[in-house]
């Protein structure tokens, strides 16, 4: 059901891309269609139903090989890029799963 919700609201285009969000993408060479693609085709890994002031959840996709989480906050009108980067090895043993001892 939260994965087809965000799925619906990016097809009705009621997306919000917050500044840390546009930061992170031009820094790590992200594109928009990137994320769109993403969350329309990526896996929800975790989820912070309790995040204020809209639950948020942590996708994962691949860009060809390249792997990429994007938090989103899930809002009852819109979505909201919160941000998105490549999975650092030192924090997620297979971009799936944390790795609890790294830094």
């Amino acid at each position: 059901m939260t994965h087809a919700r965000i799925q619906e609201l990016i097809k009705e285009r009621k997306v919000l891309i917050t500044d840390h969000a546009w930061d992170a993408i031009d820094e790590r060479g992200i594109e928009v269609h990137e994320l769109v693609a993403v969350l329309v085709n990526g896996e929800i890994i975790e989820d912070y139903r309790n995040d204020k002031p809209c639950p948020s959840y942590l996708t994962l996709g691949f860009v060809g090989p390249r792997p990429i989480h994007v938090l989103v906050a899930l809002c009852k009108e819109h979505i909201r890029i919160i941000t998105a980067y490549e999975p650092n090895p030192e924090r997620w043993i297979n971009s799936r799963l944390r790795n609890k001892g790294g830094k």
